[in-house]
């Protein structure tokens, strides 16, 4: 597992759309990942640990292994609108 870095209470709010299927296949997981005792308090720690592994996989395979260096909020665009 990958743990997050920042200490409690100091988290940014980040976001992101799914299609509705993939929300439900994702709460169920989270829900039988509780069931089977693993120690997400919640479905947003349980988001940011599979971020955070494939971040992990990527600084692996595109930055040497190294962590990628922080980028602020306001360097990505906004999107493209939805539909």
């Amino acid at each position: 597992m990958t743990a997050a870095s920042s200490k409690p209470g100091t988290r940014t709010k980040m976001g992101y759309y799914a299609a509705p299927e993939d929300s439900e296949r994702i709460r169920a997981a989270f829900i039988a990942a509780r069931n089977a005792g693993r120690p997400y308090r919640s479905l947003s720690d349980f988001q940011l640990e599979a971020i955070l592994e494939k971040v992990v996989q990527l600084e692996t395979e595109l930055n040497g292994g190294r962590p990628f260096e922080g980028a602020p909020a306001h360097s990505l665009s906004p999107g493209r609108p939805m539909e």
